[in-house]
């Protein structure tokens, strides 16, 4: 009996031990073959090799990727899949699995011919095999399981018919010319799953026609959270330059159908396309649809699509601390269904509404602000009330009154109590009856039954929040990404100027001087006579002064701006009405009133590097044979504090250092931010621990001879210790020590790539591998070899892909002719390797 039970007792481990083995399997792939077998399985830790994959590498009949499987971690961070727009008419990414967590990596469509962003709509359109092709209205993915995540992921969105004039030519069945329309993410209850699924955190580039991000018949229980969603729009003005006979608003005698009339050729009912006015290219960027359960919306933006956040039938929405901002003409921001709820979000009205409650959805609660849109055109409302017994409260933008809006706030229902905290009217309609309604702005009454009030305190405008907080010991650029134009000055003329953003040095780097009343003075890193920038005249314009100009108009305040990651700058007492700074179009630096929130006024700010660095460069130092982990210092730094390895991220400040030339190929680094050297400490030894000390010019324990190895690389050899090296050990993992050890080992545990985060230096002929690129600078066309079956990207300096290229032949010649004048990135993706340099253009 003893020893059956003993038996018994083994096999349940054994069995425990293989269940777990099971649940807990790791299965690493390097294809997309590979890939779609695997999320076939179950119970798996899938992880998807970094690196540039195609779809077209999987047979032509069978390149949809179904997650069948369930309970599965895929992991794609550092993989991007490549889609060539023509080679599928299909969905081709698909969770029918439930209970799977997909994590990171990116998703994108692109053109055979290398197109980035569609501008001869003409062209475009009338290439369907290659361009203007869709997936028949299907997504790039779709969610047809059950509680399934999808956190961290990317995607691009090309190739729809027609692309460049919105839903003008209808949407669905009623349509003027076909559609093929192609949207983001589907989740959907028709094969009986869409409940409590999960998107955080994706980020999409809308630029097809179609849905973002959408949930049809079924879907339940669906989070939206920390997701961005952007689209584009186009002048109604330039469709009118659509003159090849094949053109679509040629065919229609540049006429749109209305909504009541037929909508095939010839048209019963149409108008005139109008001028000045802004059509958005795709269609709703969060959309629910009929027998949609319920919808959870968290810390969302959605920009430039048809519609914004619009729910209005789902069964029940909340909306929390999200954005939507410049959707609409056919559309609007928001709609919620009947007892919806938004708090905390904000919006505008630059081209449709903010909320149009569409339906006439009753019982919604809303608290929300609403942001000044003075370039705001077209014939609708700020807002349009419909429906009964709301709860609704809005906000307003800190800052100036804006007293300039012709446009209001429309109620129509019953019964709602909605406090206005904004100066904009409120226009109660005759039909609008029993409302009880405290505003700030006028109340015009045409209702009846309805209790008005005046809040009071309208006047006073609160100081708004400072929403970037500069450190007086770094330097920094000051941009206007909508123009790609960067601030600048020479410290010694009266005016500032506008340059490209690819442009470093002195001129650029600005810095930040506390005034001491929580505001900032903006004035030159290098200094000089009239380094300083402020108003001049209340005449709407800037110039430079000497830092001795401290007064009113000579300090800022800091909010967030029109577009991620900017700051309006502004004057908070300064002069009359003209307190924002601003760079239109043509380069000039202005000064607007502080109602403008536009692109034109939102700068953003990235670091440049340190004031009083001398000149030395900023450098990352990666461990050669573990470039995933470079040098870190730790925070802030002390005497004996160790140095280590850790995930390497340029960004991290821990893993900056000051490179200062000591003289004789030596070479000290100072932690960024700190007076802290990286010291071997006294004499050398094998795994002598290095560490963090007081930076002193002639302590030679910090002092490291930079002796190239090859392949990019150094050798740091100690300057009192010749004969040891600084050393990261085997392998790399985070907080493994680094120390010292004999200089003469071969091993690349002792070899490190230094690589300046400034560096704006290219070679004339660049070689990595199998690729060589020449000539550089280039003037027009560069010469890439070695670089056969490989995606070729090229960014901007502030990391903008201004083209993509696939190309196939082993020498490959690209036109770089159309790039302005100024410094680019050519990065290389190829199926075994990625090579990236800087080059300069002519």
């Amino acid at each position: 009996m003893i020893i059956k039970n003993r038996i018994s007792k083994l096999m349940v481990v054994i069995l425990l031990f293989f269940n777990y083995a099971l649940v807990n399997a790791q299965t690493i792939v390097s294809s997309l073959v590979e890939f779609r077998e695997a999320v076939q399985n179950s119970n798996q830790n899938i992880i998807l090799e970094s690196g540039d994959y195609y779809l077209e590498d999987l047979p032509s009949n069978s390149r949809v990727i179904n997650c069948t499987g369930s309970g599965n971690t895929i992991d794609m961070t550092g993989a991007r899949i490549n889609t060539l727009v023509g080679s599928i008419r299909e969905v081709y990414f698909i969770i029918s699995g439930d209970n799977n967590i997909l994590r990171n990596g990116a998703i994108e469509d692109f053109y055979k011919n290398g197109l980035d962003e569609v501008t001869d709509f003409s062209a475009y359109n009338n290439d369907r095999d290659n361009l203007a092709y869709g997936l028949r209205g299907d997504p790039i993915m779709s969610i047809t399981g059950n509680q399934n995540l999808v956190e961290g992921l990317e995607m691009i969105v090309k190739g729809s018919f027609p692309y460049g004039y919105g839903s003008q030519y209808g949407i669905g069945s009623q349509n003027t010319f076909g559609l093929s329309k192609r949207c983001g993410i589907l989740i959907t209850g028709s094969d009986g799953g869409g409940i409590g699924n999960t998107l955080d955190g994706i980020t999409m580039y809308h630029y097809a026609f179609g849905h973002g991000i959408f949930m049809q018949s079924g879907a339940s229980e669906t989070t939206i959270k920390n997701c961005y969603i952007e689209g584009r729009m186009r002048l109604s003005n330039d469709i009118y330059n659509d003159t090849e006979t094949y053109d679509l608003p040629y065919l229609t005698d540049y006429k749109f159908p209305t909504g009541s009339g037929s909508w095939r050729l010839p048209f019963e009912e149409s108008y005139d396309i109008p001028l000045n006015h802004v059509y958005p290219l795709s269609e709703d960027g969060i959309r629910s649809y009929n027998n949609t359960g319920s919808v959870t919306v968290e810390n969302c933006t959605v920009k430039q699509m048809r519609g914004g956040i619009r729910l209005y039938l789902a069964s029940s929405a909340t909306v929390t601390n999200s954005q939507a901002i410049d959707c609409g003409s056919g559309g609007t921001n928001y709609n919620m269904p009947a007892g919806g709820t938004i708090i905390g979000s904000s919006g505008n009205f630059t081209y449709a509404p903010l909320s149009d409650f569409r339906l006439s959805r009753s019982r919604q609660n809303i608290e929300m602000t609403i942001m000044p849109s003075p370039n705001a055109i077209g014939p609708h409302n700020i807002a349009d009330i419909l429906g009964n017994d709301h709860n609704i409260i809005f906000h307003r933008t800190p800052g100036p009154l804006d007293l300039d809006e012709e446009r209001a706030i429309v109620v129509y229902g019953d019964n709602s109590t909605i406090v206005n905290e904004t100066e904009y009217t409120i226009i109660l309609e005759p039909g609008a009856n029993g409302n009880t309604v405290s505003s700030c702005g006028l109340v015009i009454n045409n209702g009846s039954n309805n209790n008005i009030s005046q809040l009071s305190d309208c006047g006073t405008v609160q100081p708004p929040s400072s929403s970037f907080t500069p450190d007086p010991n770094k330097t920094y650029y000051i941009d206007v990404p909508e123009h790609n134009l960067r601030l600048a000055a020479t410290g010694e003329a009266e005016d500032a100027y506008t340059t490209s953003t690819t442009t470093t040095g002195d001129d650029v780097e600005w810095q930040f001087v506390a005034k001491g009343n929580g505001s900032w003075h903006v004035q030159l890193a290098s200094g000089g006579s009239t380094p300083r920038l402020r108003t001049r005249n209340n005449g709407g314009e800037t110039d430079m002064q000497p830092t001795s100009s401290n007064g009113t108009w000579t300090y800022w305040d800091f909010t967030t701006g029109n577009t991620t990651n900017t700051h309006f700058f502004t004057l908070p007492d300064g002069p009359g009405n003209l307190t924002r700074l601003q760079v239109n179009r043509g380069g000039v630096i202005n000064m607007v009133p502080s109602s403008y929130n536009g692109s034109w006024e939102s700068f953003r700010i990235t670091e440049a590097g340190y004031v009083g660095s001398g000149g030395n460069t900023i450098v990352h130092i990666t461990k050669r044979n573990a470039t995933g982990f470079a040098i870190d210092g730790g925070g802030d730094g002390a005497n004996g504090q160790n140095v280590y390895l850790w995930s390497a991220n340029e960004s991290n400040e821990n893993q900056q250092w000051i490179e200062i030339d000591r003289g004789n190929e030596y070479y000290s680094y100072k932690k960024v931010g700190t007076n802290y050297c990286i010291d071997g400490n006294n004499q050398g030894a094998n795994r002598q621990n290095v560490y963090l000390w007081n930076c002193e010019e002639n302590n030679e324990n910090q002092h490291w001879k930079k002796v190239s190895v090859g392949g990019g690389a150094y050798k740091l050899i100690k300057r009192n210790a010749p004969e040891y090296a600084l050393d990261g050990g085997s392998n790399g993992v985070n907080g493994q020590n680094v120390q010292l050890y004999n200089a003469s080992n071969t091993s690349q545990n002792l070899h490190w790539i230094i690589t300046p985060i400034e560096d704006t230096r290219a070679p004339e002929v660049f070689k990595e591998g199998t690729v060589i690129m020449y000539p550089n600078p280039v003037e027009n066309f560069l010469n890439i070899q070695g670089a056969a079956n490989s995606i070729i990207r090229i960014y901007s300096m502030n990391g903008k892909v201004l083209s993509v290229k696939k190309v196939s032949n082993d020498i490959e010649a690209i036109d770089l002719s159309s790039l302005a004048q100024g410094l680019y990135y050519i990065k290389v993706n190829g199926r075994n390797n990625v090579s990236t340099i800087k080059i300069s253009k002519k």
